[in-house]
């Protein structure tokens, strides 16, 4: 079971306290940033018990006649790793007082992707089936909408992305991830 948060690691302690109280057990929690907490540790980032927890499977792995990065080969096989992007689109007006009304969650840029988003999940929930061009030659069924940190859409072959506004700079972060590398610049177009 998979919980998604907002971006930044205190939604993530927020989480994992909350299913700790509900007698959940909680595995791993991280962030894109490298913020990592391991199940039975403090629930925020942990570099140190991350690292024990690291030396205690290489351990285990030797014990076992074994290496850590045995284990990880064999990680790979059985779960095949989808390809990863963060584009950063940097929004150059030089104008401040124009400038501010297109950045950030609130800004025109992010209401824009907001509106089809609504539209998007609005169509999904009368039950239509819905694809959305993010390319030339490059339609894709949208399968889930939400809104819980910028607009995310994921795709029926399991690729998704998700634009948001930096809360700290003039851009927009567009992270996607797709089965393969060529995929992720198409999707990422649609940005």
């Amino acid at each position: 079971n998979i919980q998604k948060t907002r971006v930044g690691f205190r939604f993530l302690n927020t989480d994992i306290v909350n299913a700790q109280r509900q007698g959940k057990t909680v595995l791993i929690a991280f962030e894109e940033n490298g913020g990592i907490s391991v199940g039975g540790t403090i629930p925020y980032k942990d570099g140190f018990a991350t690292n024990l927890k690291m030396l205690e499977l290489a351990a285990r792995a030797k014990l076992a006649g074994g290496t850590i990065n045995a284990l990880y080969d064999e990680l790979q096989r059985d779960v095949p790793r989808p390809v990863f992007v963060r584009t950063d689109r940097h929004l150059n007006i030089r104008d401040t007082s124009v400038s501010q009304r297109y950045q950030g969650a609130r800004g025109r840029v992010m209401q824009e992707f907001i509106r089809i988003a609504e539209d998007l999940q609005r169509r999904l929930a009368d039950g239509e089936k819905v694809t959305l061009q993010v390319a030339e030659g490059d339609s894709r069924q949208v399968v889930e909408v939400n809104q819980l940190d910028g607009v995310y859409l994921r795709f029926a072959d399991g690729s998704w992305i998700d634009v948001r506004a930096s809360g700290t700079e003039a851009l927009l972060r567009v992270y996607v991830e797709a089965p393969t590398m060529e995929a992720n610049p198409r999707i990422t177009q649609w940005a």
